[in-house]
């Protein structure tokens, strides 16, 4: 069948998933294979990873003292946390594109109540999934690892000029090094920012210029899917981590409701990794960590480091408090993509995971049942629910279905690294069984 006649029963919506599936599958192969089969062979794929593992960054400053002071007791325990939230986030990404920009309604009539989720699994059939390869992460993911290649260059401290640069050529070329032809699923904000003039040479101001243009209306999530690993790089001292999730946000959102929410979930991060460090035992599940106070603490200082209004503070609190993600109205076609609705589902899912004890999968399946932009909440989500539950417990099947995980491992290392801790992956007691 031609290329043309697949692209016309995939673009029909009067075709069934069951019509739709046989030329989904054909045009994935040709469009969107895994990126190291684009690159050529197995054996380009492992150069490319060894070379990531042999680069070398200036060394970060150490931690402090009082924080040194509990790595011998804790190290491998933060070391699994760490990696949890990074691969937490890129899991959750992969999961969620099979429901991204579908309604809840179309995902409870196409996926059974049973269905996992799991990276490569079979997939809702239309033009939009057609963009990824089979198992992949979006650019959800990719956005967090410019951010965590930029700190690696810039000594674990913000520099949005250095930030600006990796973003305008990914925006380009995507990841080459992986066959990337551009980058994939940019969104609108961001995409405007970005390739406006002058932008590589200051970003907070085009950033700034372009929102008030718009009316001072636009606060997306496109900025807080990268913000995880903002909390990790100096996790013992917030103010630092606050000042660097601020100007990684207004890199390209300005919206005071962006900044509050990257400082909240980066905050969130930090604060755990602070309880990993300084509690007692070598089990990462025994630890008893008090999520409310934290989630408190996380937004006090996300809405004093931001220009938010009394009423948006009133807003995102009450989300917070809505108890059960299913209230926050995901899908909601005018809102889905709303900054507040995705950190607020991030917390609410952290919270019930610890309250529920239910397992990252279990966590983040209820996150992709909702539809609307289920990557990226699944990312945020993610990234905070892997990092408590820690990386020994995240589902390995799932973790080995994503095509660039050895990639993915390479440049967490080099994090790690730089923190002064174990960079192999160890296996802490895990109570949680996922298959």
């Amino acid at each position: 069948m031609k290329i043309s006649d697949d692209l016309r029963i995939l673009a029909d919506s009067s075709t069934s998933q069951e019509e739709r599936r046989a030329p989904f599958i054909r045009l994935q192969r040709k469009f969107s294979p895994n990126r190291h089969q684009r690159v050529g062979t197995e054996q380009d794929y492992a150069k490319e990873v060894a070379r990531v593992f042999s680069l070398r960054f200036p060394i970060w400053p150490a931690p402090p003292v009082h924080v040194t002071h509990f790595y011998p007791r804790c190290r491998h325990r933060l070391s699994d946390a760490i990696r949890g939230c990074i691969y937490g986030a890129a899991l959750g990404d992969a999961m969620g594109i099979a429901t991204e920009f579908l309604s809840r309604k179309t995902v409870e009539l196409h996926y059974d109540p049973d269905f996992d989720f799991l990276p490569g699994s079979k997939v809702y059939s239309d033009m939009h999934r057609l963009s990824f390869a089979p198992g992949d992460w979006t650019d959800d993911t990719d956005h967090l690892i410019l951010t965590l290649q930029s700190l690696l260059e810039t000594g674990g401290k913000v520099d949005a000029i250095n930030f600006a640069q990796k973003l305008v050529q990914w925006v380009e070329n995507g990841f080459p090094e992986l066959g990337d032809e551009g980058g994939t699923g940019l969104g609108q904000t961001t995409k405007r920012v970005v390739r406006s003039k002058g932008y590589h040479l200051d970003p907070a101001k085009v950033a700034k210029d372009m929102w008030m243009k718009g009316g001072k209306k636009a606060a997306p999530n496109g900025a807080l899917m990268r913000t995880a690993v903002i909390g990790i790089a100096t996790f013992w001292d917030l103010d630092v981590v606050e000042r660097n999730a601020v100007s990684l946000c207004q890199a390209t959102h300005a919206d005071p409701r962006c900044i509050a929410s990257c400082v909240a979930v980066s905050c969130c991060v930090a604060l755990l990794l602070q309880a990993i460090t300084s509690a007692e035992g070598d089990d990462h599940h025994d630890l008893v960590i008090d999520i409310e106070a934290l989630v408190n603490e996380s937004i006090g200082r996300a809405f004093s480091a931001s220009d938010c209004c009394k009423e948006q503070e009133e807003e995102f609190q009450s989300m917070v408090n809505a108890g059960d993600i299913s209230l926050l109205h995901l899908d909601c076609p005018e809102s889905m993509g709303y900054t507040f609705r995705c950190a607020a589902c991030s917390i609410i899912t952290t919270k019930c995971a610890q309250q529920n004890s239910l397992s990252f999968l279990d966590a983040m399946k209820k996150v992709v049942r909702e539809g609307g932009d289920a990557d990226t909440n699944a990312a945020v989500a993610g990234a905070l629910v892997g990092c408590m539950r820690g990386y020994s417990c995240l589902p390995k099947q799932a973790i080995s279905a994503m095509p660039n995980v050895a990639w993915l491992e390479a440049w967490t290392q080099k994090l790690l690294f730089m923190l002064r801790l174990p960079v192999n992956a160890e296996n802490p007691k895990c109570k949680a069984t996922e298959f």
